[in-house]
């Protein structure tokens, strides 16, 4: 869509119209991807780009006491791999005791805020 410049998309069932799909309607969806509606502490970081990255953040979560509600992961642009961009939704646990949690296996925390 994005490539192409196009809004919104049919939805047929066989050829028969039965709506459309919107740009909104995506965008909507990536909030709640994102934890977005939902009350916590919310992380931007790098991390490693290798196996075992994400299980080694996951577990530094749940051992401080929170569950994770939202989560996006990117390929950090010009990083070949080796590094991604995360952006993590907890709650259950204070921006503060999260940040504690994911230094040891982040690269770089950018950004951390309650919501």
């Amino acid at each position: 869509m994005v490539a192409k410049g196009v809004g919104g998309l049919p939805v047929l069932d066989g050829k028969e119209l039965v709506g459309i799909v919107t740009e909104t309607d995506l965008f909507k969806v990536f909030i709640d991807m994102l934890g977005g509606r939902r009350h916590g502490a919310r992380v931007y970081a790098t991390i490693p780009g290798r196996k075992g990255s994400f299980m080694k953040i996951a577990q530094a979560v749940y051992k401080a006491g929170g569950d994770i509600i939202g989560l996006g992961l990117r390929e950090a642009a010009e990083a070949s791999g080796k590094v991604w961009e995360m952006t993590i939704k907890v709650r259950d646990l204070p921006k503060t005791r999260l940040v504690a949690a994911l230094k040891p296996v982040v690269n770089k925390i950018k950004d951390a805020r309650s919501t």
